[in-house]
């Protein structure tokens, strides 16, 4: 129960940034309040800077996780195309081998008809 209460208690405390002349050499020191109350002003200015660049760390890295997401959409979408490329290139070759080998079946079919008709004319003499 005590350490739980020790626990509860404990204040995280900071001392306040109060300027001490070069001429201090020990002894009790009595700050004026107009000098805390610049002291506690600085510390809050500082409190703010620092929250707005924890705040501008947060957004740059939000950023650039977000480019990165955005890169690797690109990316995905650029292989898509290519492997889409591919397969229309794949068909074309296809579809142009088929026409070759329809016109080489063509030729072999006149150049026989030729042949025979020689050979028709030839046995008929």
């Amino acid at each position: 129960y005590a350490l739980n209460t020790k626990k509860k208690y404990k204040k995280k405390s900071n001392t306040l940034d109060l300027q001490q002349r070069e001429e201090y050499h020990g002894g009790a020191v009595f700050w004026s309040p107009s000098k805390i109350r610049e002291a506690r002003f600085r510390e809050r200015v500082r409190a703010r800077e620092e929250e707005q660049e924890k705040l501008q760390k947060a957004e740059r890295r939000h950023m650039k996780e977000q480019a990165t997401l955005l890169k690797k959409i690109e990316q995905e979408e650029a292989k898509v195309e290519r492997e889409r490329k591919k397969k229309e290139q794949e068909k074309e070759r296809e579809r142009k081998a088929a026409e070759r080998a329809e016109l080489q079946r063509k030729k072999q079919q006149e150049k026989e008809a030729a042949t025979t008709q020689k050979a028709l004319q030839l046995s008929q003499k």
